[in-house]
């Protein structure tokens, strides 16, 4: 038998290799703990599926409003993992491979893959059809400069295109984009290693 210090009755222990007896020990020691955490998991149930509700409302919405939607093909969208992506498709211009729809492109920034910041820009794509040889609209997360090292940021190796300055100094897309080095400066963009 233990007592313990915390004002609680006293409690026994028992071995038992039956669940459901635990779970209702856990119950009659904690009730107000199990019935907490039975309330966080009803909630996060009934979030989970009001978002994936308003996905796929959205989804027929953005459908029967233009019946001759564009699909994306090979495209994947970041946020909500539907493949192919239908409609307005939103690449981000600093990330070397993420994509959204238009539904996830205005959703919170918690739902944004970890590798890529929500206030990163995006470039609206109405028909990937239009842009079929551009650097921008291809995946460019296996371009790896491996000798080169962003003298911004310092990310080594260089993913994507890197620019060489006149001066000497590498920039990364993401650093070249904010323009953290002088504009007046010529550039050289390296779209391969």
């Amino acid at each position: 038998m233990i007592h313990t210090s915390s004002g609680r009755d006293s409690i026994d222990l028992v071995e038992t290799d039956d669940e459901s007896s635990l779970a209702s020990l856990q119950e009659q020691i904690y009730p107000d703990e199990v019935k907490r955490i039975q309330q966080q998991r009803l909630e996060a149930i009934r979030t989970a599926t009001h978002q994936n509700n308003n996905i796929a409302n959205n989804s027929n919405f953005i459908e029967n409003q233009n019946p001759n939607i564009v699909t994306h093909l090979n495209v994947t969208c970041d946020g909500c993992f539907i493949s192919p992506i239908r409609g307005d498709r939103y690449k981000c211009l600093f990330c070397s491979n993420i994509d959204f729809c238009q539904l996830c492109k205005y959703e919170s920034k918690v739902n944004h893959p970890s590798n890529h910041v929500y206030n990163h820009p995006l470039l609206c794509i109405k028909d990937s059809r239009d842009y079929p040889q551009s650097m921008y609209m291809q995946n460019r997360s296996q371009i790896h400069h491996t000798q080169s090292k962003c003298n911004s940021c310092l990310r080594y190796p260089i993913i994507g295109i890197r620019y060489e300055c006149a001066c000497g100094i590498t920039l990364c897309e993401k650093c070249e984009f904010i323009g953290i080095h002088d504009h007046s400066h010529r550039r050289m963009k390296i779209a391969f290693p």
